[in-house]
């Protein structure tokens, strides 16, 4: 959903190979330059075989096996832009880049990713608060989720099972999903619910003296009442006989959230970011693609990514080792490539002081 972005724009500059297990998959790349193939990312010995002459791998998986395949893609030597939103810790990969003299930039979507770049850039400006609001919503609210997925609706489900981390006045704090609920209005956006999510991730290892820090998922109203029913009758459980209710229902909500053709929707981004003498608002905004069959969610992710993997081959980067991306827009210049580029790709972007 996203992956076919990446590979269409790169693949206007670059010699690209498109891999993905599902020939369907590749029939959908109708306007791409580059050469398609069948493989598993899962097998080791298809990996190799497809990424042997590659200079950067951009990985596009669901998170289940996000981690997996980057570990075998860094034995391998590779260097990899990552957008699979894993939940293990990236770090745990740094040797393993090192070792092999090969780099993993982690994370690099649009959030996790551009909200991650905009704190790494503004931490050395005297950031102390930081807020991100961050949701890709359909304009049709059909009940009773109100919701269709653009991305991996595995990965969706996750942000209502997986706890949310956040710091409030120098704490760190972990909570289930769903809370910390408020409604607020936004001007492009209209009204909106917000309720925190386990976005944050590396930045709370990064910036362990920033005091406050939270990101929280956007949806039109009512869709948290309706996934709290599921949570509470036990519905996306993974425990119990197989198939697990989570394993069963998925498969309903999926359905569910399938985001036709025909489906009309927009990625809205804010992000707060306060200090002692900072006070700045930065807003993303960006609607579908009808003429080249994109979602907003894939424009801002896809494009946030080709950022990243733009910079790194023009810069020729060659440290090793995993990197976040709050440090690349920290130490490296990526912030500012990034939304110089996101808004080349006509994605809106409206920074001001409040």
């Amino acid at each position: 959903m996203v992956g076919r972005l990446i590979a269409t724009d790169l693949g206007k500059d670059f010699l690209v190979t498109a891999v993905d297990k599902s020939e369907e998959n590749l029939e959908l790349l109708t306007n791409f330059r580059g050469k398609k193939q069948i493989a598993n990312a899962l097998n080791t010995d298809d990996l190799k075989v497809n990424t042997e002459k590659a200079d950067l791998v951009l990985l596009a998986v669901p998170g289940f096996m996000g981690f997996k395949v980057l570990e075998s893609l860094l034995a391998l030597g590779k260097n990899v832009v990552d957008i699979s939103f894993f939940p293990e810790d990236a770090n745990l990969l740094n040797e393993t880049a090192k070792n092999n003299n090969c780099f993993a930039m982690v994370d690099c979507g649009i959030a996790p990713g551009f909200s991650h770049l905009a704190p790494g850039y503004y931490a050395t400006k005297g950031l102390k608060d930081y807020t991100c609001y961050v949701g890709g919503l359909p304009f049709e609210k059909t009940p009773p989720f109100a919701y269709k997925a653009p991305f991996s609706p595995v990965d969706v489900i996750e942000e209502y099972t997986r706890p949310a981390r956040f710091r409030s006045e120098n704490k760190n704090i972990t909570q289930p999903p769903l809370t910390e609920y408020e409604i607020l209005d936004f001007e492009k956006a209209g009204v909106l619910e917000a309720f925190v999510s386990d976005g944050l991730r590396s930045l709370l290892n990064s910036y362990p003296s920033i005091p406050n820090m939270i990101e929280k998922t956007l949806r039109h109203p009512g869709h948290a009442a309706a996934i709290k029913v599921l949570l509470d009758g036990g519905l996306l459980s993974d425990e119990g006989d197989s198939p697990t209710p989570l394993e069963f229902n998925s498969k309903i909500l999926f359905n569910q959230w399938k985001l036709n053709p025909e489906d009309d929707e927009f990625t809205f981004m804010r992000l707060l970011l306060k200090g002692e003498n900072l006070n700045k608002q930065i807003d993303i905004y960006d609607r579908k693609d009808f003429k080249n069959g994109f979602s907003s969610m894939a424009r801002t992710t896809g494009y946030t990514a080709c950022a990243v993997a733009r910079k790194s081959l023009e810069d020729n980067f060659t440290n090793s080792g995993v990197f976040v991306p709050e440090i690349l827009g920290e130490k490296y210049g990526y912030f500012e490539y990034a939304a110089k580029f996101l808004k080349s790709m006509g994605i809106t972007i409206e920074e001001k002081d409040l």
